[in-house]
C-alpha cells in the first residue's frame, strides 16, 4: 500500500498543527515499515534548503510554491492508495485525485468557517475525517453537513523528546531564564492576530486582581505574532506591568524549562479544537486553567488535572488562578493528576497505536483494540 500525505507545515513552524503533523508522519514511518507500506509526504510551506536526516529522505518541501506543491501532489496521487490531507484548505485537490482512499485532518475553527464551493465539495469528496477532538467532529459535522459515521476522533498526542539536562530545580531553571522568584503563571501560545479568541487579554487584565491576592506572583507568555504589540501596549497600560513578562523567541531546547519553572499552566481560548500546550504542561506534571469552551474540556478534567472558567464570567479566570496559587498540595496532585491523563490517554504509543486502528481495524490482535479505539 502506498500512502500520500499532503501537509502545508512540518518542521519549519512552531504551533499545534505542526506538533501533530510530526507525530503524524513519525507513527506513519514507523507503521510503513511494520506493514511494507510506502509512505510519501509533500509539505508546502518548508523550506527546500532544510536538510532532512536520511530516515526521512520521503519528505518533499516546496518552500510555499503552490503551483509545484499542487502538480506534485496531483502525479503522486495517481499510484497512492491513501490520501492524507493534513489541511482543509487542501480538499479541493480530491476533485481532480483518482479514486483512492481519501482522509481528510481537521483540527479547529478552520473545520467550521465557510469554504469556497471548490473546498466544498472536496470536503464531499473525502472518504473519512479525522478530528482531533468530539467538539471539533461535532462543528465540522453540523457546519459541513458531513456523515458522522465517517469522522473518527483521533486526539493529539507529543513526540518523545530527547532526556532533558539534568533538573536541578526551580530556582536554577529560574535564574536560566531570567525570571524572578514567586508563583509563575505560564502561557504558551501562538500570537496570531487572528487568534485574539485564545482571550490572552483576559489573564493581563486579571493580573491586577491577582496580585493583591498573591503579590509574589507573576505572568509569563511565550509566543510570538503579530499580535504580540498590542499584548504587549496592554500589559504597559496595567498596574501589574511589572509583573507580566514576555519571551517572544524561545528554542524548541528551552520551551520544556518554561514548563518546568511554572507553577500553574493557563491559556483561557475559547475556540480551541484541541489545545496541544495543555499536553505539554501536563506531561511536565502541571495544573491547567483553560476555558470551558471548545474541545478544552476533554483535555482537562475539571477539578482532577485542574480546572475550566466560565468564559461568560471575566471574574471565573482570576477566581481560580487564586484559588491554585493558594494551594499548593492541590496544584500538585492535579499536576500529578493531569500527568497520569497524558500517558493514559494521549501518549505517543496511544496515538500509534489509534493510527493502526484507524487504518487497519481488523490487524490489530482483540486485545489491543480497546486500547486503540
Amino acid at each position: 500500500m502506498k500512502i500520500l500525505v499532503l501537509l502545508s507545515d512540518l518542521y519549519d513552524t512552531i504551533g499545534g498543527i505542526q506538533s501533530f503533523n510530526q507525530s503524524l508522519v513519525s507513527a506513519l514511518r514507523e507503521l510503513s515499515r511494520s506493514h511494507g507500506w510506502i509512505l510519501q509526504v509533500l509539505v508546502l510551506n518548508d523550506s527546500i534548503d532544510r536538510p532532512l536526516p536520511l530516515r526521512e529522505r520521503a519528505i518533499v518541501t516546496f518552500g510555499g510554491s503552490r503551483v509545484r506543491f499542487i502538480w506534485a501532489a496531483l502525479r503522486a496521487s495517481r499510484t497512492a492508495d491513501r490520501v492524507f490531507f493534513g489541511h482543509i484548505h487542501f480538499s479541493a485537490l480530491s476533485m481532480a485525485m483518482p479514486d483512492s482512499e481519501k482522509w481528510l485532518i481537521i483540527h479547529g475553527v478552520e473545520a467550521w468557517n465557510p469554504l469556497p464551493r471548490a473546498k466544498r465539495l472536496g470536503v464531499l469528496k473525502m472518504d473519512h475525517v479525522v478530528a482531533v477532538s468530539e467538539f471539533t467532529k461535532g462543528r465540522f459535522v453540523e457546519f459541513h453537513g458531513f456523515d458522522p459515521r465517517r469522522c473518527h476522533v483521533f486526539p493529539n498526542t507529543l513526540l518523545p523528546k530527547p532526556r532533558p539536562p539534568r533538573w536541578r530545580g526551580v530556582v536554577e531553571g529560574r535564574r536560566r531564564l531570567g525570571l524572578p522568584e514567586g508563583k509563575m503563571i505560564l502561557t504558551v501560545s501562538r500570537l496570531a492576530a487572528s487568534e485574539r479568541y485564545k482571550s490572552i487579554d483576559q489573564m493581563i487584565l486579571a493580573m491586577p486582581v491577582i496580585l493583591e491576592h498573591e503579590p509574589r506572583s507573576f505572568f509569563v507568555l511565550v509566543g510570538a505574532g503579530a499580535d504580540l504589540r498590542r499584548l504587549k501596549d496592554l500589559a504597559a497600560q496595567s498596574r501589574a506591568r511589572d509583573h507580566i513578562y514576555f519571551a517572544d523567541h524561545v528554542s524548541s531546547r528551552d520551551l520544556p524549562l518554561y514548563y518546568r519553572s511554572c507553577d500553574l499552566f493557563v491559556l483561557p481560548s475559547l475556540e480551541e479544537g484541541f489545545g496541544i500546550v495543555f499536553l505539554e504542561a501536563m506531561a511536565q506534571a502541571k495544573a491547567c486553567i483553560g476555558a470551558k469552551a471548545g474541545g478544552v474540556p476533554e483535555v482537562i478534567e475539571d477539578h482532577v488535572t485542574g480546572r475550566l472558567a466560565d468564559a461568560r464570567v471575566p471574574s471565573s479566570l482570576a477566581k481560580h488562578v487564586m484559588e491554585l496559587l493558594a494551594h499548593p498540595a492541590l496544584r500538585r496532585s492535579m499536576g500529578a493528576a493531569g500527568k497520569k491523563r497524558f500517558e493514559k490517554n494521549f501518549s505517543y504509543p496511544h496515538f500509534k497505536r489509534r493510527l493502526d486502528y484507524l487504518l487497519l481495524p481488523n490487524a490489530l490482535p482483540s486485545s489491543e483494540r480497546s486500547l486503540a479505539a
